[in-house]
């Protein structure tokens, strides 16, 4: 099922935490990890513009897709997942 598209995130659940990061213009949103892995500080960006990249870093790319950054020092463009699970920002897709 389609969900309608939105401009806004909520971020949900016990211990999740948005701090303004007001030195580097972004929001950081920090969800607690389950398992031992600790918390995962996830930073949206907006818009893709040229730069260095660190693992959390959100960014829009010019095909409206949200890319989510898995390494640090990254400083090429997003690229497309080759395969399936890609949706367009605000268009998101429940499982079954």
């Amino acid at each position: 099922m389609a969900l309608t598209a939105a401009l806004k995130l909520n971020f949900a659940g016990a211990g999740v935490t948005a701090t303004d990061d007001a030195a580097n213009s972004r929001t950081l949103i920090t969800i607690p990890g389950g398992g031992g892995g600790g918390a995962t500080d996830l930073d949206y960006l907006g818009g893709y513009v040229a730069g260095t990249y660190n693992d959390g870093d959100i960014v829009v790319a010019a095909d409206g897709i949200a890319y989510m950054c898995v390494k640090a020092g990254v400083t090429t463009p997003p690229e497309p997942w080759p395969g399936v699970g890609i949706a367009p920002v605000g268009v998101l897709q429940r499982p079954g």
